[in-house]
């Protein structure tokens, strides 16, 4: 849904979908990883390591399947 949302350019539900998916699923890295990239996409470079952060200390293995993730 949150990509729905970008491609719309709504970027604000986009990012509140995303944040979504980490508060209901918060050790799954999807949520994490698609945030972190609307972050990147909209060149907001801070808010995606912060994200990036966040994943390495919430999920489990988070480094490795980040790297599978972004392949």
């Amino acid at each position: 849904m949150g990509y729905a949302y970008e491609a719309k350019k709504d970027i604000q539900s986009a990012e509140l979908t995303f944040q979504k998916a980490i508060l209901y699923h918060p050790k799954r890295i999807e949520g994490y990883n698609d945030l972190s990239n609307l972050y990147k996409r909209i060149d907001n470079l801070k808010k995606s390591e912060e994200v990036y952060q966040k994943a390495l200390k919430n999920v489990p293995d988070a480094e490795k399947n980040w790297q599978l993730i972004n392949k």
